[in-house]
């Protein structure tokens, strides 16, 4: 989209009308899939919750369909709607999750909260597309997302892996360790990725500024350079306090219950900063 590769109005309007479809229809089948195979997918997530964890993968092909959607509207340097549905997305999380646990729903609806929040915010980014874009353009050829894949393999491949880094740990020390442990772990972990999360933000100003700066035959790196100064402004203090109170973090952030996992909080710390700057790299 930010090379113009996709054409403009109505042209991507239809691209992305289709790839939308293509989507909706592969997380249909998913979430057969997964509802049929929810034991074994608990199993292998080492949970007790069979629903919660048959939700895992329509969850995935919701935030496809969702990065497809703020993708679209990062390619145009849109960034205020896409800023505004990474905000709105993180409490529609918590405000569903709540509601659903207020409703009985237990474990299940606190996670169900993730992908129906994700679902809201995909219809508000298409809204805000077709406000932007127009009507689709009829009997034009578009682009399939099998001929996007094929184009751009090494890229996701490489963010694919980035997001196994991020996530893989958690679900290892559940199944190798289990109980409270596991989940002061959790803790941990979710404190030290918030680097990440910074990156991931970062990251979208700094690819389609590098595709702007590669189009007019310009050098994209000190646009990575830049975002790699704003990771290491977050990065370095937060560093300091895992360093120095690890424990004090943990127990305002999480609960006293957390403070066993002190001492894996500063090398989480370094390992997410590393991941992150490493996603940088690969954008």
């Amino acid at each position: 989209t930010a090379m113009g590769r996709l054409g403009e109005g109505a042209e991507l309007a239809a691209t992305l009308a289709r790839w939308r479809r293509t989507l909706l229809v592969a997380c249909a089948v998913v979430v057969v899939v997964a509802a049929l195979l929810r034991d074994q997918i608990a199993s292998v997530l080492s949970v007790e919750e069979t629903w919660a964890a048959a939700a895992t993968l329509p969850t995935g092909c919701l935030w496809l369909l969702l990065s497809v959607e703020r993708g679209a509207l990062q390619g145009r340097h849109a960034y205020r709607p896409v800023a505004w549905s990474l905000l709105l997305e993180a409490f529609g999380r918590l405000a569903i999750g709540l509601v659903l646990v207020g409703a009985g729903l237990g474990v299940s609806g606190a996670y169900l909260g993730t992908p129906l929040s994700m679902a809201a915010v995909a219809v508000g980014l298409a809204w805000v597309s077709g406000r932007r874009l127009g009507r689709p353009a009829r009997g034009i050829d578009t682009e399939s997302l099998r001929e996007l894949m094929r184009g751009a393999w090494p890229a996701v491949l490489g963010l694919f892996l980035v997001a196994i880094l991020q996530n893989v740990d958690v679900i290892l020390v559940k199944r190798r360790i289990g109980g409270d442990e596991a989940g002061a772990y959790a803790a941990a972990a979710v404190a030290a990725k918030a680097v990440v999360w910074v990156a991931i933000g970062v990251g979208l100003y700094l690819l389609p500024a590098a595709v702007r700066r590669t189009r007019d035959g310009g050098d994209p790196r000190p646009v990575l350079l830049r975002a790699l100064g704003v990771v290491s402004l977050v990065a370095l203090p937060m560093l300091l306090a895992y360093a120095v109170a690890p424990e004090l973090v943990l127990r305002l952030a999480f609960g006293d219950e957390t403070a066993i996992a002190s001492g894996a909080l500063l090398t989480l710390g370094l390992a997410m900063t590393l991941l992150a700057a490493g996603y940088l790299c690969v954008q």
